[in-house]
């Protein structure tokens, strides 16, 4: 971090002694003087010198050394989602700094809940807690922040900011397929109506045992006379197989469909009838108990001799 801090301290004393040989020669050749800086200017010459950056950081100016006002930051995480990526930003310094804050922007295409597919960043110091006090050191390190801790509660992209929310390992998923560059792939929820579809896998694969065992209901209470157990017994073993159905499914089937996206717009134009299914099956099995209930109250012949 010094090492960084140093080479910017030189670089910009560099470009001081070039603008001052400049001012010379247009002052002896009678040329109007060059115009002075204003006082952003100033500020910004002060906050790049004494800028003190990690070694993921670095920063660049294309436009040159007549132009410190618009630069380039470059960002490479080291640690967190984004580890290994290369982000690099935007800032455009207005000639009234520090007195409003600079205009920051990403370049680089990237799947996160602060940064929108245009390249708007939202950083509350960017924003209403901007003061005159805080320099563009303070808003770099804010920028590496949003990387090692991605918020999902003011967010800018709001279909990332629910699968970090709600789905941190497909959020990853989603991170390392758009660093790789092909953002177009990522997995989002559809809406927030069948959001809740995906935040509960075993919800979906219950809808397999449901249908394969028929909404089969729990073991009823003990009945009299050995013909009597033998629907209790048959519910059991359809319970049991739909548990295991239910596991295989979530386990084999689901894990790996939940980041198809094809199969979240089928999943998500089925969950109403899959309720429905659930509800209907359900209602199958408080009637299945009740007439079961009934048949064996007062018939003799279920009873032991």
């Amino acid at each position: 971090m010094r090492s960084s801090a140093v080479s910017t301290r030189a670089m910009i004393k560099l470009f001081k002694i070039k603008d001052q040989k400049r001012e010379d020669a247009a002052n002896s050749s009678g040329r109007a003087p060059v115009k002075k800086q204003s006082a952003g200017e100033l500020r910004l010459h002060k906050d790049i010198s004494e800028l003190n950056l990690p070694k993921s950081t670095v920063i660049s100016f294309p436009n040159g050394k007549d132009d410190l006002m618009n630069f380039e930051i470059s960002i490479r995480p080291d640690e967190g989602y984004y580890q290994g990526g290369t982000f690099v930003f935007t800032f455009q310094v207005s000639p009234s700094y520090p007195h409003e804050p600079p205009k920051v922007k990403c370049k680089t295409k990237v799947y996160h809940p602060n940064i929108d597919l245009e390249g708007n960043v939202c950083l509350n110091i960017l924003r209403e807690d901007w003061k005159p006090v805080l320099n563009i050191n303070t808003v770099i390190y804010g920028l590496i922040l949003l990387f090692m801790q991605p918020n999902d509660e003011d967010p800018l992209n709001h279909d990332a900011a629910a699968v970090l929310r709600d789905n941190p390992r497909l959020f990853e998923t989603n991170v390392r397929r758009a660093m790789a560059g092909g953002y177009g792939a990522v997995s989002v929820y559809p809406g927030e109506d069948d959001r809740r579809l995906f935040r509960s896998r075993d919800r979906l694969a219950a809808f397999f045992p449901v249908v394969l065992s028929v909404g089969l209901p729990p073991v009823p209470p003990p009945l009299v006379g050995d013909f009597a157990q033998l629907p209790g017994y048959l519910m059991a073993g359809g319970n049991f197989l739909g548990r295991v159905i239910s596991y295989v499914v979530n386990e084999l089937v689901v894990d790996g469909l939940a980041n198809n996206r094809t199969f979240q717009r089928f999943a998500v134009r089925t969950s109403k009838a899959i309720e429905d299914v659930s509800t209907k099956a359900a209602q199958a099995r408080e009637r299945l108990v009740a007439q079961l209930k009934d048949t064996t109250k007062d018939d003799d012949s279920f009873r032991r001799p």
